[in-house]
């Protein structure tokens, strides 16, 4: 009640604040109109002025001085006004963003070393480039942690034109990058990354022998985005580093097979809610048989009960596709709170490798922790640390017990029009799904799109299967389609769309109502096979370049009798996985037919009955098959990574004006390929045939096709995956 009364006459603790800032704000716009008429010369001219200045009050003070967090205060407070100023006239040049005052609040509010509460929308992305350029005035580095690979690529590349408007690097912390490269962008000025990669990059260079071997070099100021996610519900989530021990694996597979012959509630009792499973004195005693041991519980046997123990949580709560996925005879961990797949991850205390015989797998040895640390624990050893989110308030006391860190509320730029509910409460867990499947069900009755956070993967297929019964058509996204999260939720807004997620799935995407215009030009290019799916499009095209390219070379090795059997072999095997890419793609039933005949041709080739005519009639089959295989190549290839139109005049092909189909549209092996030279390689014994070198197909026919000689390096080298200078072309 006193706090009512209080706001009412002097406002709120956030709206003083506020109050409180809006001077610099005054002062960064009156410095707007001078900002405007500089170049761009003179940006980095006032930039290094600037920087100079900074570095000059600071000295160098090192880090871990007691006055180190003081002096750094007291060397930016001259340079926030013209630093801010900068940014802004930055934004406004080079990506046509201009802060708004409530973003230079917000910025002013991180620079102090707090969290910034935004409502979703209102360029935080944007806001953090103000104290980040402040910041890394000091030389010292500042880190922008995000919560996953594509938000840090996506924020650093987006973001990037007004660093370098500015003078500034930026580097960017991923997944498999090497120390080198590592150590780079952490030398940048400013460094995107993820809390994992940045925490797992403290713990390796604790590990090293060498000072010089380390990658990062220090934590001056860190800008947390979703800060609520990162320092509260996953503050306590340690990061571990371990190696394997030298243990056996047999054990495993020994107690696995054991686990299948117990029946529950008999042998063996299960609490889901505690993620327990515990054996009952039966199930003691035929674990006992079945293993051959005499008491299970006697001190030699301590380890084996351990691995029982665990082989029974293994079989009883861990499921694939909702704890945990396998991929290419891999078990991966899959986060329960986000959805998300993390390889390289494992369980401890044989847990993973019990997992990993349950699915036939190989299992890696046990683990034995090297090195490890929380969350909570790396970010406070930040000189400086500061956040935003659009949901600190509820957690402002956590903030402030655990990091000493205070939350501001940061105003809309307009008034906001988005009705916020209030939560609503109820008596079990089973009301609440129904109640909420029932107002999904009423709200897709009136065409209006619907977007659902669940915690975990359980819950949302939980309540998808509640869906399924009401007839609510829908979109689940987690682990299993994890590389369709940003077109999925992109198009959560779209008429009638019903879409479930984890809380952390698609985070960075921009949901636009209607649906996003540019997911759905490409589908409905899909739709008419005009373009591959966004998923597979990459993929393809390299599978593309790759079948095209073996079978061209499996072809000329039919050609060379002196060819070892390793050799024809291999070119075998290279043949079948371009027949398999090219069934995998439905492509012309005569191109498969010709791809097929080319590795047939091939077994021929070091058969006992490769003799005289057969044997050419085999080898002129392959090179009509290559021919084909090169010619679908090239079609795949423009069609989704070059463009046809540009290309097929620069590579000399000599294209008819029936154009791609002539060269598609042979109906067996050995139809003349009108439009297609063949390679001959030159780094090696010349491919001969009849004692000539191999001519182009139509050699001697009307309309050859003139020489490659003109092709473009470039392209040799997108078509053969080899260097162009170790290729000869007649």
């Amino acid at each position: 009640m006193i706090d009512r009364v209080v706001a009412r006459f002097i406002g709120t603790k956030h709206e003083r604040d506020v109050k409180q800032i809006q001077p610099l704000v005054d002062a960064i716009n009156a410095l707007a109109p001078e900002y405007e008429q500089l170049s761009d010369a003179q940006f980095l001219e006032k930039t290094a002025q600037l920087r100079t200045q900074v570095k000059d009050r600071l000295g160098d003070l090192p880090l871990d001085d007691p006055q180190y967090k003081e002096r750094c205060k007291e060397a930016l407070e001259p340079a926030l006004v013209p630093a801010f100023a900068m940014v802004r006239e930055a934004g406004r040049r080079k990506l046509g963003m201009r802060h708004f005052d409530v973003q230079l609040i917000g910025g002013i509010v991180l620079h102090e070393g707090k969290i910034a509460e935004m409502k979703t929308g209102e360029g935080k992305t944007l806001v953090a480039t103000l104290p980040a350029v402040l910041n890394a005035l000091t030389g010292r580095g500042v880190h922008i942690v995000t919560v996953n690979d594509y938000l840090a690529r996506r924020d650093a590349e987006w973001m990037s034109p007004i660093y370098r408007a500015l003078g500034m690097t930026v580097g960017v912390i991923v997944h498999d990058l090497s120390d080198a490269e590592r150590r780079a962008a952490y030398g940048a000025d400013i460094t995107y990354g993820t809390n994992n990669e940045f925490g797992f990059d403290y713990l390796r260079d604790n590990m090293k022998f060498d000072l010089v071997e380390c990658v990062q070099r220090g934590h001056q100021f860190g800008i947390v985005d979703e800060v609520d996610s990162i320092l509260i519900d996953e503050a306590r989530t340690p990061l571990i580093i371990s190696g394997p021990a030298e243990e056996s694996t047999d054990k495993y597979y020994r107690i696995d097979k054991i686990i299948p012959k117990l029946i529950q509630d008999i042998d063996y009792t299960v609490e889901e809610k505690h993620r327990t499973a515990t054996l009952t004195e039966e199930g003691v005693s035929k674990t006992e048989k079945l293993l051959g041991l005499g008491n299970m519980y006697d001190p030699q046997h301590m380890e084996t009960i351990h691995h029982v123990y665990q082989a029974l949580r293994a079989h009883t709560l861990y499921h694939r596709d909702v704890e945990y996925v396998v991929k290419n005879g891999e078990v991966i961990i899959v986060d329960e709170f986000t959805g998300r797949e993390m390889p390289g991850r494992r369980w401890s205390d044989g847990l993973h490798q019990a997992v990993e015989a349950k699915e036939g797998v190989k299992i890696e040895r046990e683990n034995q922790t090297l090195a490890t640390i929380t969350f909570q624990n790396y970010f406070r050893m930040y000189k400086k640390l500061s956040g935003m989110t659009g949901t600190a308030e509820t957690e402002a006391t956590e903030f402030n017990k655990i990091y000493k860190l205070d939350v501001s509320l940061i105003p809309t730029n307009r008034p906001l029009r988005r009705a916020e509910n209030p939560d609503v409460v109820y008596r079990t867990a089973q009301e609440k799904y129904f109640a909420v499947a029932d107002e999904i069900s009423r709200l897709h009755g009136e065409k209006q799109p619907v977007l659902v956070g669940t915690t975990s993967i359980e819950k949302s297929e939980l309540l998808s299967e509640i869906l399924k019964r009401k007839g609510v058509r829908h979109v689940v996204l987690n682990a299993k389609f994890h590389e369709k999260e940003a077109e999925i939720v992109a198009q959560a807004g779209r008429l009638g769309m019903v879409t479930i997620a984890t809380n952390m799935a698609g985070r960075g995407t921009d949901i636009l109502l209607g649906g996003n215009s540019e997911f759905m030009a490409r589908q409905d290019l899909v739709r008419k096979s005009q373009a591959r799916a966004v998923s597979a499009a990459a993929a393809a095209s390299r599978a593309a370049v790759t079948a095209s390219s073996l079978c061209c070379r499996s072809a000329l090795a039919a050609f060379d009798c002196s060819c070892s059997s390793a050799t024809l072999t291999a070119a075998l095997a290279l043949s079948s996985s371009a027949c398999s890419f090219a069934s995998a793609e439905t492509r012309p039933p005569s191109l498969v037919s010709a791809v097929a005949n080319c590795a047939s041709a091939l077994r021929f080739r070091f058969s006992a009955a490769r003799t005289g005519s057969l044997a050419r009639e085999a080898s002129r089959n392959a090179v009509s098959a290559a021919s084909l295989a090169w010619a679908a190549f090239l079609a795949a290839s423009c069609a989704s990574t070059m463009r046809a139109a540009a290309m097929a005049p620069a590579t000399g092909l000599g294209w008819n004006s029936s154009g791609w189909a002539s060269s598609m549209g042979a109906t067996s092996v050995g139809a003349t390929i009108t439009r297609m030279p063949i390679l001959v390689a030159s780094n090696s014994r010349s491919a001969k045939s009849n004692g000539s070198r191999i001519q182009p197909w139509d050699a001697g026919r009307p309309g050859r096709t003139p020489p490659c000689s003109a092709m473009p390096d470039q392209v040799m080298r997108c078509m053969c995956g080899i260097k162009a200078s170790s290729y000869r072309f007649e």
